[in-house]
């Protein structure tokens, strides 16, 4: 029984040494990070060994994203994509989508993951095709998904005459003085062509 434990514990430490990044793909690190029959340790580890992915990642993760329907999934993946920072850019249109997803802690993820990757993201068909889903999230019963929104349609630094309207006729008005104060300094960042705010 001794020798048993002794080696158990030395397969247990060469497993999370593996679990470091060390010969384990994404599809794998992910399954360990959500599966109920990893431990807590064994979940944190493949979460780091996710974010040192880096850019390598964000594809393989976006892709998932889209096409995965475990609410803890796409949460995790959100979380793991806002650890990666700027360059996790190119899952935006993807992030912002979920701002009006029917999980709360969806929701709550992707409101916290876009202000940390959005860095004056380029104008593209990406942008145009986030800005509809942004100002859908402006009516969010969340003042936190409210917030995202409105601050990620001031990163984009966008001038669209859709964009600048929901922004002074919802964001400006709405209930809650922070997301008013967002909509204010996101507008004072679009030039002249928002005069009329």
């Amino acid at each position: 029984l001794e020798i048993s434990l002794y080696v158990f514990e030395w397969v247990n430490y060469g497993y999370l040494y593996r679990l470091k990044g060390r010969g384990q793909t994404i599809i794998e690190l992910l399954f360990i990070s959500t599966s109920p029959e990893s431990s807590r340790e064994e979940q944190q580890l493949a979460v780091k060994a996710l974010v040192r992915f880096g850019s390598r990642a964000v594809p393989q993760l976006t892709e998932i994203l889209a096409q995965n329907d475990s609410q803890d999934k796409k949460r995790l993946i959100v979380e793991v994509l806002a650890e990666i920072g700027p360059v996790a850019a190119p899952s935006v249109s993807h992030l912002v989508k979920l701002l009006v997803a029917e999980d709360e802690r969806v929701r709550w993820a992707a409101s916290r993951a876009l202000p940390r990757i959005i860095s004056n993201w380029p104008q593209s068909e990406a942008t145009r095709e986030a800005i509809p889903h942004l100002i859908m999230a402006l009516e969010s019963p969340q003042m936190e998904v409210r917030l995202a929104a409105v601050s990620t349609l001031g990163s984009l630094g966008t001038t669209t005459t859709q964009a600048v309207s929901a922004l002074i006729e919802t964001a400006l008005q709405d209930s809650h003085k922070q997301v008013r104060l967002a909509a204010a300094f996101a507008l004072s960042h679009m030039g002249t062509a928002v005069k009329e705010a």
